[in-house]
């Protein structure tokens, strides 16, 4: 959530800053990977850092500027730590944000800013003992079963009855992000209308690689797409935030009307106010 943070406050200002790490300590989905005894928590830590040191490459980079070394230091850790969590997926976010960053803007020069040169060796020497270690350990066991059956085998069929069609992370994303999904749904002509700015640029060549990885890999699980959910937050935040909405605080209290309705049923038990709608008018009336 800090981390969220650090990058919403980067690309966007404070504010959103910290209503991105809000959206992200609230999410179903975060709050659930985070208490279970499972990897991917751990894991998007290193994504966000990653990710982190990447837009202050990139802005600096649009800005003119040339960002100090230690970032691309940051970055290529960042990467072999993540190397060593869970295989490719930092990879994936990273490398996928950075080609189509590269992509859209059509500036290739920017690259060099990344240090691959001696990055790329920092990276292995980070996770190369880790892996040579397990190969030993395990007598390439471990490699046959990271590689071809939890990678490969995933990609092609649905392992553990987790097959499904492409969609699934949209159809289960008002949920899996709820409710930061009701920010992210009115954020969408915010982030139509700014598209070309460089923040919200980065931030949707951040999801779409990643998105539409997962959901055409065979094998899908509501976590999976978790990496992309800090970059949705700070787009929902920068546009709840944006001078341009119209009205603030009547969509606030659409916003809290939709997430407090459901628990207006069980009032009596919850002690709740009579309905939603009320939350909703009383919260606009304080802002």
């Amino acid at each position: 959530m800090l981390l969220t943070a650090s990058i919403g406050n980067r690309l966007f200002g404070a504010p959103t800053g910290f209503l991105a790490a809000v959206l992200m300590a609230v999410s179903l989905i975060l709050g659930v990977e985070a208490r279970m005894a499972k990897i991917d928590a751990a894991l998007l830590a290193t994504v966000l850092v990653a990710q982190g040191a990447l837009a202050r490459i990139y802005l600096d980079f649009v800005s003119g500027r040339k960002a100090p070394i230690g970032w691309a230091v940051i970055l290529w850790l960042a990467l072999g730590l993540g190397l060593m969590l869970k295989g490719p997926i930092d990879l994936l976010v990273v490398v996928g944000t950075i080609l189509l960053l590269t992509v859209t803007d059509r500036r290739p020069g920017w690259l060099r800013h990344l240090r691959p040169a001696w990055g790329v060796p920092l990276m292995l020497a980070v996770v190369l003992p880790w892996f040579i270690a397990i190969g030993i350990s395990s007598e390439g066991a471990f490699f046959k079963t990271a590689i071809g059956h939890s990678l490969l085998g995933k990609v092609t069929t649905g392992q553990q009855s987790h097959g499904a069609p492409p969609g699934y992370y949209l159809a289960l994303f008002p949920l899996t992000f709820w409710p930061g999904s009701l920010f992210a749904a009115l954020a969408v002509p915010f982030v139509w209308a700014r598209r070309r700015e460089p923040t919200v640029r980065f931030c949707l060549c951040w999801i779409a690689p990643t998105w539409v990885v997962f959901e055409l890999v065979v094998t899908k699980l509501p976590h999976y797409v978790l990496p992309t959910y800090p970059a949705i937050a700070c787009l929902a935040a920068a546009g709840l935030l944006s001078r341009s909405t119209s009205d603030p605080r009547r969509w606030a209290g659409r916003l809290i009307w939709a997430f407090a309705n459901p628990l207006a049923g069980h009032r009596p038990r919850l002690g709740v106010l009579a309905s939603g709608r009320d939350l909703g008018a009383r919260a606009a009336r304080l802002m």
